[in-house]
């Protein structure tokens, strides 16, 4: 069973039946930490292989990476000890940290710049491969017009560009949300769990770092933070999306358990995330209840 359940994880299955993996997974071994440890230990390993962490593959964009950070998605939900970014440099897990927040949304390092709505792939049967690959060169998309395509409900209509940034935001506030937690209420206050408390939490410059990028997609109209990627991204239903996500994730990470918001949340960016809820788009101003609301305005006044 658990052979079946890696197999959904890493290339066999849908999104949502990796969702369901992972979850299953986690509880198989709720009861063996170490054992839970060794196999997500496998699987992180796998995740972000040079063959599966990369945003190119034959020359061409990685539609794949999506799930990929989907999937990592999951893991940090329900292993986040295995994603520590604090003296863990070479770790698989802050690895993946780097990869979504430098690669993927602020567009540092070799990029594939390309037309992102193209239908490629990786091959479904990559393994694990630690030689490093190369992207193509930067190749700029030609236009810069603000489309917007029809039939705005369907996921099929949003570039992979913006899918890709979509889930890399995802990931970061989960990895932010799940360590804080986990640190929190899941460490033992002896000595020596103290510094793995302390390991575990997030650097103040990364949440910082992840506050800004987010409140910094609503001042650019839902447009994303890499030069590279906002030439894939005008389009309505793109920037849309992107708002909604940077507006949903910010509200996540002022959940009273973390205790970020008074002090990475600042006045002028409550009155940024306030715009959210009365932004042209119904489906980015409809996704907020009235206590998100009222909460919203108590910080503005």
């Amino acid at each position: 069973m658990q052979s079946k359940l890696l197999d959904l994880c890493t290339k066999d299955g849908s999104i949502q039946e990796a969702r369901n993996a992972v979850a299953t997974l986690a509880s198989l071994h709720d009861n063996d930490h170490t054992k839970k440890i060794e196999v997500f230990t496998s699987l992180l390993g796998t995740m972000t292989s040079s063959s599966r962490l990369t945003l190119s593959s034959g020359g061409k964009p990685n539609s794949k990476i999506v799930y990929v950070l989907d999937t990592l998605t999951s893991m940090v939900e329900k292993v986040p000890s295995l994603f520590s970014v604090t003296g863990a440099k070479n770790n698989r897990g802050a690895k993946a940290i780097r990869f979504a927040l430098e690669s993927i949304l602020l567009g540092r390092g070799d990029r594939l710049s390309s037309d992102s709505r193209q239908d490629s792939d990786i091959s479904s049967e990559d393994e694990i491969d630690d030689s490093t690959k190369k992207s193509s060169p930067r190749r700029r998309s030609k236009s810069k017009k603000r489309v917007s395509r029809k039939s705005s409900s369907n996921e099929d209509t949003i570039s992979l560009a913006c899918k890709r940034a979509r889930a890399a935001i995802t990931f970061l506030v989960a990895h932010i949300r799940s360590t804080i937690l986990f640190a929190k209420f899941n460490v033992g206050k002896e000595q020596n769990e103290a510094d793995k408390k302390k390991m575990l939490t997030p650097p103040k410059g990364h949440i910082k770092a992840v506050f800004e990028l987010l409140i910094g997609i609503l001042e650019d109209d839902g447009l994303p933070p890499s030069s590279i990627d906002r030439n894939d991204c005008q389009a309505a239903e793109d920037r849309a999306e992107l708002r909604k996500a940077a507006t949903i994730n910010i509200m996540r990470l002022c959940d009273k358990n973390l205790d970020l918001e008074r002090t990475f949340l600042t006045t002028s960016m409550w009155h940024i995330l306030g715009r959210s809820f009365v932004d042209k788009d119904r489906r980015v101003r409809g996704k907020y209840d009235t206590s998100d609301k009222m909460h919203c305005q108590s910080r503005c006044i």
